[in-house]
């Protein structure tokens, strides 16, 4: 054969190959039993080996598994539910969708002799379970994964699990679920602006004192409020048969924890990721803004109706201000504190303390406590005498920001803080 015929041999096999249908996927008879949380389950398909992934039918480990399913025949799509997980596939398609992010799978889902197949792992880990290989057996175990919370003195609470039914009573928890695409079934009673579409979702009464009996009522799986009322609300929520975790809510880094925690623990760990990294990407920057500046003296100013209180470091605002380098002028005096992160006020402290800003924030009914500090300092000669009220460097805080901790707006309040503390770099 000559150089000629053999290029023409060869130009005649690639145009064949280009016009072959595509090669159809390699499918072996697995012969593999599928067991979930102990249980065998039966199938009308037997376990199925497509391209080097396990498939099986999917009603049968659906039911197992008590996952919401739904099948739209004219699209071609089934949906599936666990808890607060969700995933979207089409017939044939190797994208998905889980949790409302889009996803490639290895092989797509098929139908075979007229049954839906899937990609047990993928299917599987997108709704929350993990599946273990025994390949001496060739077993699949499929279980729900443990739903892991902890609490800021080391307590570990480990469900079988994620929480169907949640009850906040913090503000901050309350942000950071709504972030997450998780709604609870009941909130503790606010003033402030609630994240949209948790205008009709039932209160039950004040973080430190709520109604038991509302609580209860709303049959709850979790009950979720801060640290500072562990004390006196364990007891009762341990009385009524309530399982109840307490965390930490004060700083920017217990934020930033917790998004990560309920991340984790609800299936969520891409949508928490993307929100830790924004929230630290602009601190990052406004950090670097300030870099080399003069840290001002700051003095914060915590009122409620009935007292006026000095915030240390170990306060929300007070942690905004040590991370943007603000001197917290009442550091290092021995005052004992009244509550975490507070001192009792003195006027003659705050005068001698003698801070270049002043930070108020108005607690409890904030327009109350607003005009009851705007009167202080109106009608009280003494402050005249201070820096920050000659220089006009007093500063009514957002109640939405800065109290208590909003959760996810965190940052914003950050950014807001930052062009108050360092107006000269402030562009914002």
């Amino acid at each position: 054969m000559n150089l000629k015929m053999l290029r023409k041999i060869i130009v005649f096999l690639l145009t064949l190959a280009i016009f072959l249908p595509s090669v159809s996927p390699v499918i072996a008879q697995a012969n593999i039993r599928v067991v979930y949380e102990g249980r065998a389950v039966r199938f009308d398909v037997e376990p199925q080996i497509i391209n080097g992934r396990t498939f099986v039918q999917y009603r049968p480990i659906a039911q197992a598994a008590n996952f919401e399913v739904s099948w739209d025949a004219r699209e071609r799509v089934i949906t599936a539910k666990a808890g607060n997980s969700a995933v979207v596939m089409t017939v044939d398609s190797a994208l998905a969708t889980v949790n409302g992010r889009r996803v490639t799978m290895h092989s797509p889902v098929r139908v075979i002799d007229g049954h839906t197949m899937v990609p047990l792992r993928f299917v599987a880990e997108s709704l929350g379970h993990e599946i273990i290989w025994n390949n001496a057996n060739r077993t699949v175990t499929m279980n729900r994964r443990a739903f892991v919370l902890r609490e800021a003195d080391g307590t570990r609470m480990i469900l079988d699990r994620a929480p169907q039914r949640i009850i906040a009573l913090s503000r901050s928890v309350i942000s950071i679920l709504h972030a997450l695409g998780i709604t609870p079934v009941g909130i503790h009673d606010t003033r402030l602006p609630l994240p949209p579409g948790l205008e009709n979702v039932t209160r039950v009464g004040l973080p430190h004192n709520p109604s038991i009996e509302r609580i209860v009522a709303l049959s709850p799986d979790l009950v979720i409020a801060s640290t500072r009322f562990k004390a006196t609300g364990a007891p009762i929520f341990t009385q009524h048969r309530l399982r109840a975790l307490f965390l930490d809510t004060f700083t920017f880094d217990d934020t930033i924890d917790t998004i990560r925690m309920f991340g984790e623990a609800f299936d969520s760990a891409t949508g928490a990721n993307r929100i830790i990294s924004d929230i630290e990407n602009r601190r990052d920057k406004v950090v670097s803004e300030i870099r080399g500046k003069r840290p001002p003296r700051v003095l914060i100013l915590f009122g409620t109706a009935q007292a006026f209180m000095f915030a240390t470091e170990d306060s929300y605002v007070g942690d905004l201000v040590r991370i943007l380098n603000g001197v917290n002028v009442v550091e290092g005096i021995n005052i004992p504190e009244t509550m975490p992160g507070f001192v009792p006020f003195s006027i003659e402290q705050a005068v001698a303390l003698n801070p270049e800003v002043i930070l108020r924030i108005s607690h409890g009914n904030p327009a109350e406590t607003l005009r009851l500090l705007q009167a202080e300092f109106a009608n009280n000669p003494i402050w005249r005498d201070v820096n920050a009220v000659k220089n006009n460097r007093v500063f009514d805080l957002d109640s939405n920001l800065f109290d208590p901790n909003p959760g996810v707006a965190v940052i914003d309040a950050l950014e807001q803080l930052a062009s108050i503390l360092y107006p000269q770099t402030a562009s914002r």
